[in-house]
């Protein structure tokens, strides 16, 4: 068994849980169900929506934790990976952790480990320490609502523990193959995997998957609200600065109601949220149209076609899959946005031929760089791969993020956008970058 000093500062609590990545990403649940059992169950007293997803289920997140605000629950909201510093993953009615909880959760559970031996299969991964020990505070704090994403799939995830009032797997597409299987349906077999016996389940997945989705549902008696067919939505309206849609659901429309994040997919997100909040107000939650008016408004989720400066654009969006890629081809062209400058960098395991077909759809030329992670893609092997997709596409490398940032702001003629793009570590990496120039040039953005 191993011996431990007593964790007593923030940064010796991160290194702690840093520590457990040696062991990697392994799917099953004994080791949360192990840790949470030596801490006392905190997750049996909490209430969850559940959400699982290739893409949108963090939007999708960040449009219920805002709603549950707006209409006066005190709301935990438990996200990954880290885009903002690892206390705003686990958030309680607008306060991340404080240092002194994440010490003294941590703590605690460093001591429970210390009770293991060193090569036991109990021994619990980075992941899976973090969300037992969101699920500490959550409890202490009294939550009464927590917004749950998955970390990885759903199936076999850290977080599939609970027992959520509602389900919702907002889309499938192919991502973390190496984990999830190689085809669309075992994806979805896998997220399908937070769908419980009863608990009613929301999706805007399609085609095959929807099909795996639907039967599961099937198989655990639970009711299965479907976009397209039992809600849907239209978009009517967007631009850099106005985006306004309308929503029709089972027993609730929602005529007209604006929206903080741009992007037709953002549509999607916001409806299966919707679809959520309707299935919690049949579980008892007091949630009125206007609590989620000022949810949708107001609700803040960074690096997804985010616009840190309008005029010229410089845009943030954290696509690191095809559908991802997609997504901002498709809000970019939508808003007539000419081609742009983008700055590319990637993950090693990603499918990146799939993703510079997109990329170069509405780049006049790209600068390929790698955020600073153990797991990037070399920036010399991303510019063979996109030489090898669009010969003639003009593509350089810069040696760092910030370098990238320079050379495209010392390139840009004119009103031509940057966006910068192909991983949620790049695109983070920027942001600071960005807010801390800023911050150097006492401005709320320099360029």
């Amino acid at each position: 068994m191993g011996a431990h000093r007593p964790i007593e500062t923030g940064q010796e609590a991160r290194a702690f849980i840093a520590s457990r990545n040696v062991f990697g990403v392994k799917p099953g649940l004994s080791r949360t169900t192990w840790l949470l059992d030596a801490m006392g169950h905190p997750e049996r007293g909490l209430r969850f929506l559940h959400v699982a997803g290739t893409n949108g289920k963090g939007s999708t997140c960040a449009f219920l934790y805002a709603i549950c605000e707006a209409a006066g629950y005190r709301t935990g909201l438990y996200t990954s990976p880290s885009l903002a510093g690892f206390e705003n993953r686990v958030v309680v009615h607008g306060v991340p952790i404080s240092e002194d909880r994440l010490v003294h959760y941590t703590r605690a559970i460093a001591s429970a480990i210390a009770s293991l031996e060193p090569d036991s299969p109990l021994q619990p991964t980075a992941f899976e320490v973090t969300t037992v020990l969101a699920f500490c505070h959550f409890a202490d704090q009294k939550a009464d609502v927590v917004v749950l994403e998955t970390g990885l799939g759903g199936r076999y995830d850290a977080t599939n523990v609970i027992t959520p009032i509602v389900s919702a797997i907002t889309n499938v597409s192919m991502d973390h193959m190496e984990i999830l299987g190689d085809t669309i349906e075992m994806i979805a077999s896998d997220k399908a995997g937070i769908i419980k016996q009863s608990r009613p389940v929301v999706t805007a997945a399609r085609g095959s998957a929807l099909q795996v989705i639907a039967d599961t549902a099937r198989k655990m008696n639970a009711p299965l609200m479907i976009y397209g067919k039992d809600f849907w939505a239209v978009e009517e309206e967007h631009s850099l600065s106005q985006h306004r849609f309308s929503y029709w659901g089972k027993r609730r429309d929602l005529v007209g109601a604006n929206l903080s994040l741009l992007g037709a997919h953002q549509v999607i997100n916001a409806s299966v949220a919707l679809a959520i909040i309707e299935l919690a107000r049949n579980a008892g939650f007091d949630i009125s149209d206007d609590a989620i008016r000022a949810g949708l408004r107001q609700t803040a989720w960074p690096l997804r076609f985010e616009v840190v400066a309008s005029n010229p654009p410089l845009l943030l969006d954290g696509a690191h899959n095809e559908a991802g890629a997609i997504a901002l081809q498709s809000t970019w062209e939508s808003l007539c946005l000419p081609k742009g400058i983008l700055i590319v960098g990637c993950l090693r395991e990603k499918d990146i031929s799939a993703m510079i077909p997109h990329f170069s759809a509405i780049a006049k030329m790209v600068i390929v760089t790698q955020p600073t992670q153990p797991r990037a893609l070399d920036a010399d092997e991303l510019k063979r791969a996109f030489q090898k997709s669009q010969g003639t596409l003009s593509v350089t490398v810069a040696d760092s993020i910030a370098d990238a940032l320079s050379q495209a702001l010392a390139t840009r003629v004119g009103k031509t956008p940057i966006c910068v793009t192909g991983s949620l570590y790049t695109v983070a990496e920027a942001r600071a970058l960005i807010q801390a120039e800023g911050d150097r040039a006492g401005t709320a953005n320099v360029f």
